[in-house]
């Protein structure tokens, strides 16, 4: 939806003082000041500005007609601005420098949620965002995951490169269907068997060594277990179970069956 050539939507805007009416723009890759412009497009729905030098999200607090926000790769540390705009079903907010999500809680009708590579600690603040069915936070200071037990219309979960041990708050999540937890600490996928919308299960890089939770996951058809403890027996076995299943990084050796 978003590209450069809604650049050349902004310099008409701009040109013609229609500001006022714009429901979409895109000022990404953007170095000038654009503040006194945002003042005037009060029906925006969409708006793109990753790569702009954004620090201060204080210029976009008044739209609150904004349904969609993506402001990847900024200087942004302080979401405060943003927890009135009460209409966001999509924001991306990756490559920032936020720790705090607190001003999220009140953003109810999100449906897609960005965080990765920020410095995030905490995702309690977003636990009652129950209308989540994508979200990302790859790349923070994440070691537990308890606050999104009760996100149950999740359809998409990344969660890389953290320090999470214990995926056990994902139990009831059965609505998942891509979930991606590379690079972590986890040893046990018992949480998972569960899941039987489950499609591509990426777990590259953990402390796996007993796949037979997935053994009923008929609908997985993509699994990633690369740099973990698997012996090819299960593997095998898993393989018979869900012909249609693609294993990654497993030396079969079906001599040993």
């Amino acid at each position: 939806m978003y590209n450069n050539n809604r650049n050349e939507t902004f310099d008409h805007a701009f040109n013609d003082n229609s500001t006022a009416s714009l429901q979409e723009i895109c000022l990404c890759n953007k170095d000038f000041n654009v503040h006194s412009t945002l003042d005037d497009m009060v029906s925006l729905r969409r708006l793109c500005m990753s790569n702009s030098y954004i620090d201060d999200l204080s210029i976009i607090a008044h739209l609150t007609h904004l349904e969609e926000v993506i402001l990847n790769d900024n200087e942004i540390d302080d979401l405060t601005p943003l927890a009135h705009l009460t209409r966001l079903k999509k924001l991306h907010l990756n490559g920032n420098q936020i720790d705090d999500l607190t001003p999220l809680a009140s953003l109810t009708q999100l449906g897609e949620l960005r965080l990765s590579a920020n410095q995030i600690d905490d995702l309690s603040p977003i636990a009652g965002l129950l209308n989540l069915k994508g979200l990302c936070v790859c790349n923070n200071l994440i070691d537990d995951i308890t606050p999104l037990a009760g996100l149950i219309n999740l359809e998409k979960l990344c969660i890389c490169f953290q320090q999470i041990e214990d995926i056990s708050p994902l139990t009831e999540l059965i609505n998942l269907r891509d979930l991606h937890l590379e690079d972590n600490q986890i040893e046990s996928l018992s949480p998972l068997s569960g899941m039987k919308d489950l499609r591509l299960l990426d777990m590259v890089n953990n402390r796996i060594h007993d796949i037979s939770p997935l053994f009923g996951l008929s609908k997985l058809k993509y699994l990633d277990l690369s740099d973990n403890m698997v012996k090819n027996e299960q593997a095998v076995e898993l393989s018979a179970y869900n012909p249609d299943c693609e294993i990654y990084n497993v030396k079969f050796d079906y001599s040993c069956c």
